[in-house]
């Protein structure tokens, strides 16, 4: 395809978007230019009830509120199956009310208490994960943190992060998902979620990364930790976890810079990625690479 370079980011200016920066960069260079830099988003369509995205918001939260209460697995392990449930249905009911006041009219009371029951379940099923983990103690939720990475400043939200491995164990940052994420995710020159990357290369405590996948029926913890830190429920890196985190800082500072100097190619990272993009019209990638580009493997 043919290749575009926009004008770089001016130097200081303010990027908005966080990680999602790097995510789009990865995904499509000019997917994140229009986005981000030209504000070319398509407009969004009210629903009635909670949308994926306000449902992702709610689980955050709820998360966030029921920790706070917690504030580790022992606390977590304490509470018989009744004092469980009384506790994350006061979040949960919290929470939605908190969402539905943004949304008035198109979250009847009705819905509300759909939600309100469909998320309590959902997070009681996601609990009894957390109770079969080692031991953690929850450090940080919803911890906003300024990140410098390629010569690009970005603000960030990091949904939750653990203490495991004891007092002696190191930092495991969790990436909230609804729906299906694995660590390969994070692999490759242009990797898929450069989230939990970004997060590693920030501190040098972080010893483990881990997507926390609460999905109906397919709950599950998956991850990738250094060695060092023991048995933290986590897959353990082949590699010196000092080289997986230079590594993941490499590529993460190659996306960082090709976005600051302004590379803003029609370059999809495969075809389905541009299943879930609005802005086919404006790249018109249908007339450059061929009629069904766009929707080839989005099954994939």
């Amino acid at each position: 395809l043919e290749d575009v370079t926009a004008p770089p980011v001016e130097a200081g200016a303010a990027i908005k978007g966080g990680a999602r920066v790097l995510e789009l960069q990865s995904a499509c260079p000019f997917r994140a230019f229009a986005e981000l830099r030209l504000s070319a988003t398509a407009l969004d369509e009210p629903d009635l009830g909670p949308d994926a995205l306000a449902r992702g918001s709610l689980l955050h939260k709820v998360m966030e509120l029921l920790w706070g209460e917690l504030g580790d697995q022992a606390a977590l392990l304490a509470l018989d199956e009744a004092a469980l449930r009384a506790c994350v249905q006061r979040h949960v009911q919290a929470a939605v009310e908190a969402e539905a006041l943004k949304h008035r009219s198109l979250w009847p009371l009705r819905l509300q208490a759909l939600e309100v029951t469909r998320l309590t379940e959902l997070t009681l099923e996601w609990l009894e994960v957390e109770r079969q983990r080692p031991p953690f103690v929850v450090e940080a939720r919803e911890l906003q943190q300024a990140i410098a990475i390629g010569g690009l400043h970005l603000s960030v939200k990091i949904d939750r992060i653990d203490r495991v491995g004891g007092e002696a164990g190191g930092k495991l940052v969790i990436d909230y998902k609804t729906g299906k994420a694995a660590p390969a995710q994070w692999a490759g020159e242009r990797p898929e979620a450069p989230q939990l990357p970004l997060y590693a290369v920030s501190s040098e405590q972080v010893s483990a990364l881990a997507f926390a996948q609460v999905r109906a029926g397919e709950m599950a913890m998956s991850g990738l930790a250094d060695a060092a830190a023991g048995d933290i429920g986590l897959k353990a890196a082949e590699q010196d976890w000092g080289e997986v985190v230079l590594d993941y800082r490499r590529v993460l500072e190659v996306l960082a810079a090709g976005f600051r100097e302004g590379e803003a190619a029609v370059d999809p990272r495969k075809p389905a990625v541009c299943g879930s993009c609005s802005l086919t019209m404006l790249c018109r990638i249908h007339e450059q690479a061929g009629e069904g580009f766009a929707l080839e493997e989005a099954e994939g």
